[in-house]
């Protein structure tokens, strides 16, 4: 569980509630892999949401996108809901990121998976079953 003194001054203004943040990670070092999944639930006061999706979003995008990353396609899931990609590290050993950030209701998700062998479609799937379960 997150901590209310874990939050910034500006989820708490925001409205924040409660939450959670869980990590996984995969570690093969025969083949140099190592991949982690994570994902941050919080909740936020129903007023409120529709602010924290637009600074969240603007956080995860940055203005005028930058070399090592770009918005990828992504289904509308929840109320709003955005993908990015990011790549860092050399060539061969590239570390790739994918975020995806969306509300439903009053609660606020991100799930990232990044790492040596990271597969997009199944973020996508984790991030529909994320939404699903919310009420």
């Amino acid at each position: 569980m997150v901590g209310y003194g874990g939050i910034s001054q500006l989820d708490h203004d925001l409205g924040w509630q409660q939450g959670y943040q869980v990590s996984y990670y995969r570690l093969d070092k025969k083949h140099n892999d190592m991949t982690d999944v994570s994902q941050l639930i919080s909740t936020y006061t129903p007023d409120n949401i529709n602010a924290v999706y637009r600074i969240k979003r603007d956080a995860l995008i940055p203005a005028g996108y930058n070399a090592g990353g770009y918005q990828v396609p992504f289904p509308i899931i929840g109320d709003q809901s955005v993908a990015w990609r990011e790549t860092a590290g050399s060539s061969q050993d590239d570390i790739i990121s994918y975020s995806v950030i969306f509300v439903k209701n009053n609660v606020f998700e991100q799930i990232t998976m990044e790492g040596t062998t990271t597969d997009y479609e199944m973020l996508k799937t984790i991030a529909q079953t994320a939404a699903g379960r919310i009420t």
